[in-house]
C-alpha cells in the first residue's frame, strides 16, 4: 500500500513539474523573448559597428558550429588588434610548420621527461620512508579529471542548495527559481539563434 502511495506521489510531483516548466516557460516567452531579441540583436550590431571603426574591416562572422555568436558575448572573439595582426601576418609555409611542430614535440617530451624524474625522485623518498619503517603519510591523491568534475559537482550543490531550506518544503513542490533560470537560458539560445537566422538572411 505505501509503495502504491509513493508511486502515486511521484507521478503527481512529475506531473507538477511538468506543468510548471510548460508555464514558466510560457511565461518567459511572452514576457521575455522580444527584449532578449532586441538586447542580442543591438549587441551584435554595436559588436561589428565597434570592429568597423577601429579596424576599417568587418571581422568574420564567428562559426555558428563553434557557439556562433555566442562567442562575442563571453568575449572570445579576436580583438581589433588582434584581427588587424592577422591581416599583416604571411601563411606560414610548411616548413615553418614543421618546425612549430617539432618544437612542440620536443617541448612535450622534454616535459615528461621532468616529470617522470620527479616521480622517481618520490618514489625513492618513499620506499626509503617504508624501508625505514615509516607509514607512508605523504602519498597525495593526484589530480584527475574525475576528482575535478566531482569538486565541480560539489561546488555547485552546495551553491545551488545554500539558500533552499527543504525542511518548510513539506510538499517537494519544484523549486521555480531554477526552472525559470533554465528556461530563460533556453529561450536565450533559441532567440539567438533567431536573430543570427534573420541577419545571415
Amino acid at each position: 500500500m505505501e509503495m502504491y502511495k509513493n508511486e502515486m506521489l511521484k507521478r503527481k510531483l512529475d506531473e507538477d513539474f511538468i506543468n510548471l516548466i510548460n508555464d514558466e516557460r510560457t511565461r518567459l516567452l511572452q514576457v521575455r523573448s522580444p527584449w532578449m531579441m532586441e538586447d542580442i540583436s543591438d549587441h551584435i550590431r554595436d559588436w561589428f559597428k565597434e570592429f568597423y571603426e577601429k579596424t576599417g574591416n568587418f571581422h568574420p562572422y564567428p562559426d555558428p558550429v563553434k557557439k556562433g555568436t555566442v562567442l562575442v558575448v563571453i568575449d572570445e572573439t579576436m580583438t581589433p588588434m588582434e584581427f588587424q595582426q592577422s591581416l599583416g601576418k604571411k601563411p606560414l609555409t610548411k616548413a615553418e610548420k614543421k618546425k612549430i611542430r617539432d618544437k612542440e614535440k620536443k617541448d612535450k617530451r622534454r616535459k615528461r621527461e621532468k616529470e617522470k624524474l620527479i616521480k622517481m625522485k618520490e618514489a625513492k623518498r618513499r620506499k626509503k620512508l617504508r624501508d625505514a619503517g615509516i607509514i607512508d603519510v605523504g602519498y597525495e591523491l593526484t589530480a584527475s579529471k574525475a576528482i575535478e568534475n566531482i569538486e565541480e559537482t560539489m561546488k555547485k550543490y552546495a551553491k545551488d542548495w545554500r539558500n533552499v531550506d527543504e525542511y518548510l518544503n513539506k510538499n517537494h513542490d519544484p523549486i521555480k527559481d531554477w526552472v525559470t533560470e533554465e528556461e530563460l537560458a533556453k529561450i536565450h539560445q533559441e532567440v539567438r539563434g533567431l536573430v543570427i537566422f534573420q541577419k545571415l538572411l
